[in-house]
Order: C-alpha cells, then structure tokens, then sequence
C-alpha cells in the first residue's frame, strides 16, 4: 500500500480536523484501538468510509451512529472501527488528536494535488464559509465572503497556514479568544476575492461537502 494518495491525504486531513485514533487498554492488559470521526453530515462519513475500505482494507465492521448534542441543540452523526491493524497503519502516516496533530510529513514533502486533497479533508471536517456584511446601520453596506477554519492547535494551524501559501494563499492567524473549556482558539480567515478563487480551482473541487465551492447569496 502507498504511504500517501489522494484518497488517503483527504482522510488525513479529515481526521486532523475532527477525527479520533487512540489505544487504551481494559483490565490493564487487554488493547483496543479506536478509530472514530464525528460530523453533521451523514453522507459525508459513509464517503469517507468507503474511501477507508478502498484504501485500507478494512475488514472490520464500522458502527455509524445518530445522536445529540444537548448543548448546542443539533444532531451528529458518528463513525467508529476497532482495528488494532488500522490504527497502525494510520500512525505510520502522522498525529492525530486534538492537540497533537500536525500535517504529515509526507503531505508537506508531496506534490499541489496531494497538498490540496488533504486541505479540503481538513476543511471538510473543520471549515466553515459564511456571507458577511459591516456597516449595516450605514447608508452603504459591504459584504465579503469568509471561508475560515479554527482550532486550539496551534502548531497544526502554522501547518496548515504553509500549505495555504503553497498555493499563493496569504493568510495570518488570529487569536479567537478562550473556548468554553479554558482553550485558546486559533483561526485561519480568508477574505480576499483572488484567495478564494486560487482556493476553488484548487482545493474547493476535492471537498465532499461541496460548500466551498459554491457562491453565497
């Protein structure tokens, strides 16, 4: 099996952003090995899943979930393998954890298309793009697009900031304040017109969710 393809640079960079792939033991000596994503999106993680099967051969049965987040008031659905073989072979390729992860190495040294499958995972499971507007109260208001990712990482964040300028995105981080749980936060935000086409035309049009490439409002 290559170490890195496409497939498997997009589901690195989805993991990254909002997946889990831990050991623990029970009884103080018995392992299992976790794999588990967490989205809104449904048809996202069966995507994601089949890509898993193709490119891992996973043998195991994945459990795929509804619940509730109670706080927020919306629904998730989440995706979770045990398989001690899987988890090794995701730890041959990089980090993972909230924390802890870091784009691979083998991404970083890979060439654009590799570098922008693994972008549009991670935006896929950690971005956002909204329509914003200032000066409402004023006679003549002003909308700009914003596609931003944020995270408490922030070694993962210069990460992802290189990469972006990989393709000619300039891009700073900033500081978003303390999550709920005493985090501090850290987003990447971009706003400018001529960035956002570099990122459809190169990075948009490997998203599975479909959002980044598609004009708001």
């Amino acid at each position: 099996m290559v170490l890195v393809n496409n497939n498997v640079a997009y589901l690195l960079g989805y993991l990254a952003g909002d997946g889990c792939v831990r050991s623990y033991l029970t009884n103080g000596w018995k392992g299992h090995y976790v794999i588990s994503i967490t989205s809104k999106y449904k048809k996202v993680l069966i995507r994601l899943r089949e890509l898993f099967n193709k490119e891992f051969n996973i043998q195991s049965k994945w459990n795929l979930r509804k619940g509730v987040n109670h706080k927020q008031g919306n629904t998730f659905y989440q995706l979770q393998v045990y398989c001690k073989k899987f988890y090794y072979q995701l730890k041959r390729r990089g980090t993972y954890g909230t924390k802890n992860w870091r784009v691979p190495n083998v991404v970083k040294r890979a060439n654009k298309v590799i570098k922008a499958n693994w972008l549009a995972g991670f935006y896929d499971a950690e971005g956002s793009k909204s329509k914003l507007i200032t000066g409402k109260k004023t006679k003549y208001p002003c909308s700009f697009t914003r596609v931003r990712v944020s995270t408490i990482n922030r070694k993962g964040m210069k990460d992802v900031q290189k990469l972006l300028l990989d393709f000619g995105i300039k891009v700073n981080i900033t500081n978003d304040g303390i999550t709920i749980v005493g985090n501090k936060e850290y987003g990447l935000n971009i706003y400018k017109k001529e960035h956002h086409n570099i990122f459809n035309k190169e990075i948009a049009k490997f998203s599975y969710r479909g959002i980044f490439n598609k004009n708001i409002g």
